[in-house]
């Protein structure tokens, strides 16, 4: 118990600091996070493939990975994205897989709708004529040095 004037004071300014402590910790807790608020900023950029990683126990599932870079070299693809909603796909072009493979940039646009990417763009098919192709992923990653893509149906 506190008698004299100097413990009193020492014990208000303590219940003040835990008054305080407890307001930040609780206005921490209902923060409302907004992850995807910059995905399209983080996303714009080029990305280059990485590797292909299987889903444990799930059929079919893969995960495409890619890394940021500043352009693409000789032999890369992946993707460019601008921040006008323009993308530039860099793939393989031709039906001859014979190294070298050819590769080709086809020009298309790219829609973010939460973590689902969706890209319309032109690709080479199998007969070297250029067709439409739409593509649709989710987003399952996306930092500033990495990109992890599952593709959608």
């Amino acid at each position: 118990m506190c008698l004299n004037l100097k413990c009193y004071n020492t014990m208000k300014f303590i219940h003040k600091l835990s008054f305080i402590f407890l307001i930040l910790i609780i206005n921490q807790a209902c923060e409302v996070n907004e992850p995807n608020l910059n995905l399209d900023k983080l996303l714009v950029g080029t990305w280059v493939y990485e590797k292909i990683v299987p889903q444990p126990n799930a059929n079919d599932e893969y995960i495409m990975v890619y890394v940021r870079r500043s352009k693409f070299e000789t032999q890369e693809i992946g993707f460019s994205f601008l921040q006008s909603n323009q993308v530039i796909r860099r793939s393989y072009y031709g039906r001859c897989a014979t190294p070298p493979i050819p590769i080709a940039e086809f020009q298309g646009r790219w829609q973010l709708n939460d973590k689902q990417l969706n890209i319309i763009a032109s690709q080479g098919d199998l007969k070297g004529e250029i067709v439409g192709v739409k593509l649709n992923y989710e987003i399952v990653e996306v930092t500033n040095d990495t990109l992890k893509l599952k593709i959608l149906p």
